[in-house]
């Protein structure tokens, strides 16, 4: 099956290091590949563990209107709690055709990892 969406972010966003209630934002870009125009969805994957415990969250609005060769940004956030268990985790951004949500493609896994308290 033909690509939809090429979903990219940047090199230095693919392994992130952050201490217990540290935050960050990564912005993924999406990219309509299809020719034609799509109501497209993004989601981050439920079962990561870091999505399951709410430290991984997208920003915004999940649905956009691409056109034939339409991009758009997607910014999601990383905020590690107080308690947060160091630990290496990751999660992953993925876009679908909302009207035909089995027409899609998986985003690059982003690796982070919890280093444990912050520095005093």
């Amino acid at each position: 099956m033909a690509k939809l969406f090429d979903i990219s972010l940047p090199a230095a966003s693919t392994n992130l290091k952050l201490h217990a209630k540290e935050k960050t934002e990564i912005t993924y870009t999406v990219s309509n590949l299809s020719g034609r125009h799509v109501r497209g969805r993004v989601s981050l994957r439920p079962d990561d563990p870091a999505v399951k415990n709410k430290w991984v969250t997208l920003t915004e609005e999940s649905e956009k209107d691409f056109g034939e060769n339409g991009t758009f940004q997607f910014k999601v956030t990383v905020n590690m709690p107080v308690n947060a268990t160091p630990g290496k985790y990751t999660f992953r951004l993925d876009a679908v055709n909302a009207d035909v949500p089995d027409e899609g493609d998986s985003g690059p896994t982003v690796g982070l990892e919890v280093i444990g308290a912050p520095p005093t």
